[in-house]
């Protein structure tokens, strides 16, 4: 008998980290990307938003606000990068012309953007962590069941 209550403890308390089945997520950033990191894998933006969709759609606005901050991002170095090289020649001269400045504020508005982004994908990944995280927690109480008999019993 004692060793059957010893052999149940240890089933219930070992195998209590075994039975919570939690997704560790991060957020990785790179020099020249960023990702998420799921289980020590990486996986994709798109990826992650199927992810966040099915497991944890509170995060979602926030996602998507990340994201669309992310292609303004790009949108804006992109656009500064080509008034840059296009007014190449007459910086080179010395000339600077109101192309290059409009070129170099909107490198600098999608510098600003990008780190917005990075920000709301780091929020994203502490909100997930926080409220989504599958955290089962395995109790073995002694006491009064639900079929009102007196016993051990064990919520998860």
């Amino acid at each position: 008998m004692k060793k059957n209550i010893m052999l149940l403890f240890l089933l219930v308390f070992l195998g209590k980290n075994a039975l919570a089945q939690q997704q560790s997520l991060k957020y990785v950033d790179h020099f020249w990307y960023s990702a998420f990191e799921l289980e020590g894998k990486e996986i994709r933006k798109k990826e992650a938003r199927a992810f966040f969709e099915k497991n944890c759609p509170s995060v979602m606005p926030l996602f998507r606000k990340s994201r669309n901050t992310e292609i303004w991002a790009y949108v804006a170095g992109g656009a500064g990068g080509f008034l840059i090289g296009w007014e190449l020649d007459n910086m080179v001269t010395g000339k600077f012309k109101t192309g290059a400045f409009a070129g170099f504020g909107l490198v600098a508005v999608g510098l600003i953007l990008e780190n917005s982004s990075k920000k709301g994908y780091v929020k994203v990944v502490d909100m997930y962590n926080k409220n989504c995280q599958n955290n089962n927690q395995l109790s073995l109480n002694w006491g009064v069941t639900q079929s009102n008999n007196i016993g051990f019993y064990m919520n998860f």
